[in-house]
């Protein structure tokens, strides 16, 4: 087991008060959440972001989370399915090994009735996502 801080925990900060943070308290790790690696990465360089982790003494464990690519069709699954591609990309870059995936039919309707075509649906689209994420090495 690799203990690792979330992202998820300090929300409202940012990604250098996070990591601030973290390497203050002596967290070794931390899964990323991406939308704040991205948006970090609008104005910093990968070796900015990288060389911010290191002087933390944290290294990246995971990366989340992604939702959308399961159950979600037409344009919607589409665009799911981009920013998955792209965020692969970025795990592979920053050798992030593992990218978080929700299923996003029970976060969006959790009332919903699953069916038995869902639920397959739902293991076709997880294979090919971690095909999609093994060319990648994530």
């Amino acid at each position: 087991m690799h203990p690792a801080i979330s992202q998820t925990c300090t929300m409202p900060s940012s990604l250098e008060e996070d990591f601030a943070a973290y390497g203050d308290a002596g967290a070794e790790a931390v899964e990323l959440w991406l939308t704040k690696v991205e948006d970090y990465l609008e104005t910093h360089s990968v070796g900015e972001l990288l060389d911010l982790a290191s002087s933390r003494g944290l290294e990246f464990a995971a990366g989340g989370v992604q939702g959308g690519i399961l159950f979600s069709q037409g344009e919607v699954r589409q665009a799911a399915w981009d920013l998955l591609e792209r965020r692969l990309q970025l795990c592979s870059i920053l050798k992030i090994p593992t990218l978080v995936v929700v299923p996003d039919l029970i976060v969006a309707a959790p009332k919903a009735n699953i069916g038995q075509s869902d639920i397959e649906r739902g293991q076709i689209s997880a294979r090919r996502a971690a095909e999609l994420a093994a060319q990648f090495n994530v």
